[in-house]
This record gives C-alpha cells, sequence and structure tokens, in this order.
C-alpha cells in the first residue's frame, strides 16, 4: 500500500510539474496576443512601451513570445537559449535593429552636439507620444540605440554597418543550424548551380526550337518530294513516309547514349604535383619512424584520388598502439590535421595512416563507365588505390546512406542514376525513385528506367508498396524455378527518415521488401542526412548489409552508426563503404559529376 502511495505521491507531482510549465506557456503566449492586437488600455499601453524598447521590429518579440510559449507547451521546460537555432534568432535580431537605426541617427545628426543617441532618440519617442503621432519611426528602439551609439563611438559608422550585415548572415546561418562557412559556401555554390542549369535549360530550349524549325521544313520538303506526278489519276493523293513508316523513336524507346558528351578531368598535372608531395611527406614520415621505433618503416604507399595511404606493418598490437599514440605528433610533421589512421589484420597486423591530397583528382563518369566492363556491378568511383569500385547489389542488398554533407549524398545518388541509364536499357534493369524533399531527384521524374512514377508523399509511397510487395510475392512464388531471372529493382528513398517519422501502416511492406526483397531481386538504399535516433534503432540498422558513410560533423554520432571516425573526411564525395557481411571497410572517391553529365 505504501509504494502505491508514493507512486500515487510522484505521479501527482508530475502533474503539478507539467501543469507549471503549461500555464507559463499560455501566459507567454497570451501576452504577445495581447500586445500584437492592442487590446484595451493595458494592450495599447504594453505595445508602445515594447516598440520604445525594440523599435519598429518589435513584432520580432512578440513572435519570439509566442513560440517560447507554445514550446514550453510541448516539451514541458524551459528553452534553453544554448540552442543553435536561438541564438540565430538573437543575432538577426540585433543586426536588423542597429541597421534599422541609422534613419533615426541621420534625422538626429543635428541635435547631438553636447548629447548622444541614445537621449535624443528617447526625446524623439515622446515627442511622438505628446503628439499622437501613431505612424513614427522608431528605428531599432532604444535597446538598438545604446548598441548603435557604443559600436559608432568605437567603431565609427561604416564599422556599425559591417557589424549589423556580419550579425544578420550569422544569424541566418544559425537559424539554419550551419556554420557561417558552410552557408556562404552552400550561397555560393549555389548561386552557381543556379545558374548553370538556367543557361542549360535556356540553351537546351533553343536548340529544340531550331531542332523543331529544321524538322517542319524537312517534311515539308518530304511531302513535295513523294507526290505523285500530276498525270497519274491519283494525283491528288499524296503519299509521305508518315503515312507508310512507323517512327518507333518517338514512343520513347530506349537508346544507349554515347559518351563523348560527357564531362573528362585532365588530371595529369594535378597527380604529377601530388607525387613530388607525396614522397617528400613519405620520407619525413619514414625518417620520424625510425627515430621514434627504430625498426618500423613504409610498408607500401598508395596514392588515391583524394588520400595517400601508408602501410606500416608492426609486429603486434602493442606496437600499434604505441604508434598511434605518436597521431598528434604526425599530424604536425605532415602539416595536416585530417589524418585518419587505424589497424587491419592481413596476414599480418598492419596500421594504415590516410594523408589527404592537396592537388585532388577528380573522378569523371566517362572514365568510370569506359574502365567499367562487368554487366552486373555498379561503379560508383575510385577507393584509396585508385582502382574502380563498383556496388555488387545481390552482395550489398540493403544499403544504408549516411551523411552530414547534402552534396555528397546527391553525388552519390546521381551517380547510380546516370550509370544505370548508360549501361542498361529499361529491360535489364529498373529504377524506383522516392524523394520527401521533393526536389532533388525532381529531375528525374520523367526517367526511362522508372518502375513506378516518382514518389513524394505518404500516399504515393503507400501505392508504390503495395505494388512492389505483390511484384515480390509473385517472384518468390515462381522462384524455384532455376531458369526465370528478374529484372533487377533498385528502390532508392532519399530523406528516408521523413517516411518514417509519422509511422505510416505502409512501413510493414517496406520491412517485409528488408527483408525478402533480395531474393527477388528487389534491392533498397536509404538514404538521410537527418541522423535522429528515433528512426534510425538498432533494429532498423541490422536490416543493412552496408553502410556508405560521407562526412559526419559529429564524432560521437559517426561512432554510433559506423563505429569509426568519419569526421576527418572530404566533402564532395568522399566517403568510406563498410560490408557488414566481411566486416570490411574502403575509402571511396565517388564520381564528381557535373551539369554536363546530367541526361535530363
Amino acid at each position: 500500500m505504501s509504494k502505491e502511495k508514493k507512486r500515487k505521491a510522484n505521479d501527482e507531482k508530475t502533474k503539478e510539474g507539467l501543469v507549471y510549465f503549461e500555464i507559463w506557456g499560455l501566459f507567454f503566449i497570451l501576452i504577445s496576443l495581447i500586445l500584437i492586437s492592442q487590446l484595451g488600455l493595458v494592450g495599447r499601453s504594453l505595445n508602445t512601451l515594447v516598440k520604445m524598447i525594440f523599435g519598429d521590429w518589435y513584432w520580432l518579440i512578440l513572435i519570439f513570445l509566442f513560440y517560447y510559449g507554445v514550446m514550453m507547451i510541448i516539451r514541458h521546460e524551459f528553452v534553453t537559449f544554448s540552442s543553435i537555432k536561438i541564438k540565430g534568432f538573437f543575432f538577426i535580431s540585433a543586426g536588423l535593429l542597429i541597421y534599422s537605426h541609422f534613419p533615426i541617427y541621420e534625422a538626429l545628426t543635428a541635435r547631438l552636439k553636447g548629447s548622444n543617441i541614445v537621449t535624443e532618440t528617447y526625446h524623439l519617442y515622446l515627442n511622438y507620444l505628446d503628439n499622437g503621432i501613431d505612424n513614427g519611426t522608431y528605428g531599432g528602439g532604444i535597446l538598438c540605440a545604446f548598441l548603435f551609439w557604443t559600436s559608432y563611438a568605437l567603431l565609427g559608422e561604416v564599422a556599425t554597418k559591417i557589424i549589423a550585415i556580419v550579425l544578420l548572415v550569422t544569424g541566418i546561418a544559425y537559424l539554419f543550424e550551419k556554420t557561417v562557412y558552410d552557408f556562404i559556401d552552400d550561397i555560393y555554390f549555389g548561386t552557381i548551380k543556379g545558374y548553370k542549369k538556367a543557361k542549360k535549360v535556356i540553351g537546351s530550349t533553343v536548340t529544340k526550337m531550331k531542332e523543331a524549325s529544321q524538322n517542319l521544313k524537312s517534311e515539308a520538303q518530304e511531302v513535295t518530294q513523294e507526290t505523285l506526278p500530276e498525270t497519274s489519276p491519283f494525283s491528288e493523293i499524296k503519299v509521305t513516309t508518315e503515312h507508310i513508316n512507323i517512327d518507333k523513336t518517338k514512343t520513347n524507346k530506349y537508346v544507349k547514349p554515347s559518351l563523348k558528351s560527357l564531362n573528362y578531368f585532365d588530371n595529369k598535372d594535378n597527380l604529377e604535383k601530388q607525387k613530388e608531395i607525396t614522397i617528400q611527406k613519405a620520407r619525413k614520415l619514414n625518417e620520424y619512424l625510425k627515430n621514434q621505433f627504430g625498426n618500423l618503416e613504409i610498408n607500401e604507399a598508395f596514392i588515391g584520388p583524394t588520400i595517400t595511404t601508408f602501410i606500416i606493418e608492426v609486429e603486434n598490437s602493442l606496437r600499434s598502439k604505441k604508434l598511434l599514440n605518436h597521431t598528434k605528433d604526425l599530424m604536425t610533421l605532415l602539416e595536416n590535421e585530417r589524418l585518419r589512421f587505424y589497424e587491419r589484420y592481413e596476414n599480418q597486423l598492419k596500421v594504415y595512416l590516410e594523408l589527404p591530397h592537396d592537388y585532388r583528382y577528380l573522378v569523371s563518369l566517362s572514365e568510370v563507365l569506359e574502365e567499367y566492363e562487368s554487366n552486373k556491378d555498379i561503379p560508383i568511383g575510385r577507393n584509396y588505390c585508385g582502382k574502380l569500385y563498383s556496388i555488387n547489389l545481390p552482395k550489398m542488398s540493403n544499403i544504408l546512406v549516411i551523411s552530414s554533407d547534402i552534396n555528397s549524398k546527391l553525388l552519390l545518388l546521381k551517380t547510380l542514376i546516370n550509370v544505370i541509364y548508360y549501361k542498361f536499357s529499361p529491360a535489364e534493369f529498373q529504377l524506383v525513385l522516392c524523394d520527401s524533399t521533393k526536389y532533388d531527384l525532381r529531375r528525374y521524374e520523367n526517367f526511362s528506367h522508372l518502375y513506378h512514377q516518382l514518389v513524394n508523399d505518404d500516399v504515393g509511397m503507400k501505392a508504390l508498396l503495395i505494388k512492389l510487395y505483390t511484384e515480390c510475392e509473385r517472384r518468390l512464388n515462381i522462384r524455384t524455378d532455376s531458369a526465370s531471372e528478374f529484372t533487377p529493382i533498385l528502390i532508392i528513398i532519399n530523406d528516408f527518415v521523413d517516411f518514417y517519422s509519422s509511422q505510416p501502416e505502409y512501413l510493414k511492406y517496406l520491412n517485409y521488401l528488408l527483408s525478402y526483397g533480395a531474393k527477388a531481386s528487389i534491392y533498397l538504399l536509404y538514404a538521410t542526412t537527418n541522423l535522429t535516433d528515433k528512426v534510425l534503432t538498432h533494429q532498423l540498422l541490422a536490416q543493412f548489409s552496408t553502410i556508405i558513410a560521407f562526412y559526419i560533423n559529429n564524432k560521437e554520432v559517426s561512432f554510433k552508426y559506423l563505429e569509426d571516425d568519419v569526421t576527418k573526411l572530404l566533402k564532395d564525395g568522399d566517403c568510406i563503404i563498410y560490408n557488414r557481411n566481411d566486416n570490411t571497410n574502403i575509402r571511396v572517391q565517388v564520381v564528381n559529376m557535373t551539369e554536363n553529365d546530367e541526361l535530363f
């Protein structure tokens, strides 16, 4: 009985705590609504006071109060100001307030002799109240007047404007949970990509218009040439090739494209420069090993597309650990903080040291396709030795792609789609594309190899999975016939976390395909940049035989999903591919796709 009473008492305390947060949340929401709607004398007075403090951007504070109240009701806790999004909001507010106070400063310049901007701003607001001016300019308010005065007095007008802009840009970056460098990088490359895409669309449209014009002219000539002589009784009957021959190419029949239009990167100079640098650093490393360990030396070295791999044979694990303890010294010696060390046992214990290149080798789609020989594997790039690396779907049936770098994830997906188009006909290979972002894979919605139309919502997903479940069942029922070979189907689900988050009914079909799809030549590839425990559970991870990991910005998250450190990977397609079947991993540089390589 006493235990039950204690449990009830604890439950009541918990409920009281939840109600406490909800009351505070409702209070903040109510205050924000009263202020923004100016209800009654209290609402108008508070609205004027807030406007005087925060200026013309006072409504940002009201939005923040409303947001804060909602979060308290949902989370039942005080929202901490350590959140990067909250910091972003404050930086944006500070930047806007400072910048918007320049008109007030210019209007009050004449009064500032013997006074300051804070005092004069306050007097201006009082003047608004005395004269009943409702539409006056408040700038950034008293708060910003103080910030503006401090910055202006110390650094001057130009520096104050720069500070306002920097705060604004930093705030926007933090609001999207990015570093300032990554944010500016995304804007820069996004602008370039947008320009190239627009240029390509305009160019292709002009080309199509020219082709259409030429076709109309040629068709008119064909009709004239194939008209029978007027002396014939059938001279009024005009017959052209359109009446006799059916142009089958107009039915979107697949024609294997030529590789001549693809980009080819000339890496010769980069390879030569990198070779010289690698030799110099190898000598440094060998000298260091000799001085510190006596008989240790570099046994093998491989120059790959993005890294050089030094392999050092060691006698035992103790020797290996001693070498790994010198990681920081070696980073200083080789002037690179992205060095990766790991052990591997291949007849003998070896330590692998991966050193990023100063000059990067760009892997082109054309060279990968030209070197490709197998009729089943899908080449995606080159490994750390420079050799072609291909995905073997029967052995790597369920693939998980994780990354904090969106561009790298998309490089892999685009490479897979384009390689399939160039090397397989729709009868030889089929694709299913599911894209919750509704943007990343939209350009492939008319792809000739699609088993089903592009899916980007729950309704379409359910219909698709029922169709795939039925097809899988059909294939499994006739699988006993050894002569039957099925057309492979690869299901690519881009940002699958969005499809899983609402726990829809169709998940049972996905789980079925994860378990039995490979037996019917139906393979799955899950890709995401949203690394959340709620979806990426241990049960789901166990379903994947292969994990492809690009750069992840959190070491703890990296070890959680891969048991390896991928925070030191480079961006733009540098990845580690972990195969659970044979418990091996390999570093690979994915094809560096360009706009000219895209067929769509």
